[in-house]
């Protein structure tokens, strides 16, 4: 499922509006799923359920570079996509850090993708803290 944003808060967003943060934050609260496309070009937000699969999100690819952020687990990861379908893997971040590359193929959701990112990530911080 895919819905536009608003475009006031599009202007918000773009605009560098020191109180987009607050009305952005009330959208999000009523979205269970928050994620969102970037595109580079065109400068519009669209929402994302991340349930969907990414194969699904093909017919979005019409610009060669775009990214979907997406809240997980309390963290923002930022997914850049390159190229066209089928990706290759996309090159993940959270924190401004890119994340090391985990399998996944185009049938996994952006949730599934996410999981599995927050798994490995538990997991190497798990052995270097002991």
């Amino acid at each position: 499922m895919i819905t536009r944003l608003p475009i006031e808060l599009q202007r918000h967003i773009y605009g560098f509006d020191p109180t987009y943060r607050e009305k952005f934050d009330i959208v999000l609260s009523y979205v269970q799923r928050k994620a969102w496309i970037e595109w580079r070009i065109r400068k519009e937000l669209l929402w994302l359920d991340t349930s969907s699969s990414i194969k699904e999100l093909v017919w979005l690819n019409t610009f060669p570079i775009w990214f979907v952020r997406v809240y997980f687990q309390n963290e923002e990861y930022a997914i850049h996509f390159t190229g066209e379908f089928p990706w290759e893997q996309p090159e993940v971040s959270c924190r401004g850090k890119r994340l090391p590359r985990v399998d996944w193929t185009p049938a996994c959701t952006l949730d599934a993708l996410l999981r599995t990112y927050d798994f490995e990530n538990r997991l190497k911080n798990t052995s270097t803290q002991e």
